[in-house]
């Protein structure tokens, strides 16, 4: 290859880093406005709902019931997943692989 070639080669590639360089920074700067703005509104309806439940003497979630509405979560999803395993089981399909979290939660069960 001439030395021609390559220089048009290597300013076509840097050309195309430019541009994807130009493109992650303006995806990364999108991301960060918009994980600071959700912040913003999760921390003004944390504000807004704590000043009404204090209007209404209406007490605050303690960290056990928040605690206790993930579990239901979690165990409700395990039930549907053995339910389809079942479905599955019984329709002669292969068994699914379970997730890590599941893994763990059936074998504390």
């Amino acid at each position: 290859m001439t030395q021609e070639t390559l220089d048009r080669r290597l300013s076509a590639v840097e050309r195309r880093t430019g541009r994807l360089e130009t493109k992650v920074r303006d995806l990364d700067t999108d991301y960060g406005k918009a994980i600071y703005g959700t912040d913003r509104r999760v921390r003004s309806l944390e504000i807004t709902v704590g000043r009404m439940a204090h209007a209404m003497g209406v007490l605050a979630a303690t960290e056990d019931e928040i605690d206790a509405t993930y579990e239901e979560e979690i165990d409700a999803a395990l039930l549907r997943r053995r339910k389809e395993a079942a479905a599955r089981k019984a329709a002669g399909e292969p068994p699914r692989r379970l997730s890590d979290m599941a893994r763990r939660r059936a074998h504390v069960a």
